[in-house]
């Protein structure tokens, strides 16, 4: 598992977005380092005013690249919209000679978002990356919406109320029908799902605008509803209005390979009820067989 997973109350995540957005008419502003120099902090500073981090940073004369990692409540578009915003602001007041120039109270156009993997403290190599990234003309994958291209990958997994193993064969196959309807239906692409008895794996992609908070909220609450209504008996096996458990996990999926690597996992998935997990209890001091070597 990735060591930068974070919490919330109910949830585990470890999302990292890529983005990139240009100056109005794409002029070239920041000339000179300390005004870059200058940007850069703003945007680390208004990142974490909204509880989000910023990971590198690349400004450029009239456009920049910066990774960031944001909450689930927070759509990708949100954050974009929140940085570029709250930046235009600050930057008309400190520079007040900006405003004249760029009429209508804008200083960045257009919005780029893809997910990546966290670096890895490697800031100038991956500045590096995100140059190339920047001049590259492959728009292999990338979808748009009105005011974005995207290519942003999510890998989810949640579980039945205490883990209890309830999708039987007939209730898996029912859930991954029901699964690809919600992600047609609310305009997600479904790429990979694996049902097992008691958690489920998803690999799809959504728009920006959609934050993975109200996209796991719409796949658990209307799949709930249909399966409830379908397979009576799971009222006794599960007391209350809830088939799932509150929380869930989250992380972006970035380059090919990783997502070859995440959607070849979903597809072999198949678990094994005496398979070890992070949540099976060690094992214990005088069981001399566990420690035996091989």
């Amino acid at each position: 598992m990735p060591s930068d997973i974070r919490h919330t109350a109910h949830a585990r995540y470890s999302l990292w977005y890529h983005f990139a957005w240009a100056t109005k008419y794409r002029k070239r502003i920041w000339t000179t380092p300390v005004q870059r120099e200058a940007v850069k902090r703003l945007l680390r500073k208004i990142a974490r005013e909204y509880d989000m981090e910023i990971g590198t940073i690349e400004c450029l004369p009239d456009h920049l690249h910066l990774t960031l990692s944001a909450p689930p409540r927070i759509a990708p578009g949100r954050a974009a919209q929140i940085l570029k915003s709250v930046s235009t602001q600050r930057l008309f007041e400190y520079y007040p000679a900006l405003r004249e120039k760029y009429w209508g109270g804008e200083l960045w156009v257009g919005d780029y978002c893809r997910s990546v993997p966290r670096p890895s403290g490697r800031a100038a190599c991956f500045s590096d990356t995100l140059r190339k990234m920047g001049k590259s003309s492959s728009h292999e994958g990338l979808k748009k919406s009105a005011h974005a291209s995207y290519r942003t990958k999510y890998h989810l997994v949640w579980i039945p109320k205490y883990r209890r193993g309830i999708l039987t064969k007939a209730r898996q196959s029912r859930l991954g029908e029901l699964l690809a309807g919600i992600c047609e239906r609310y305009g997600s692409d479904l790429d990979t799902h694996s049902v097992q008895e008691d958690h489920v794996h998803c690999f799809l992609s959504f728009p920006p605008h959609v934050s993975i908070a109200e996209a796991v909220n719409v796949l658990k609450g209307v799949s709930a509803e249909r399966l409830r209504e379908e397979f009576p008996e799971l009222h006794q096996a599960l007391w209350g209005a809830h088939l799932w458990a509150p929380g869930y996990y989250a992380a972006t999926v970035g380059d090919r390979t990783t997502a070859a690597q995440i959607r070849r996992y979903i597809q072999n998935h198949e678990w094994a009820k005496d398979q070890p997990t992070l949540f099976s209890p060690p094992p214990k001091a005088t069981d001399t067989a566990a420690f035996r070597p091989r």
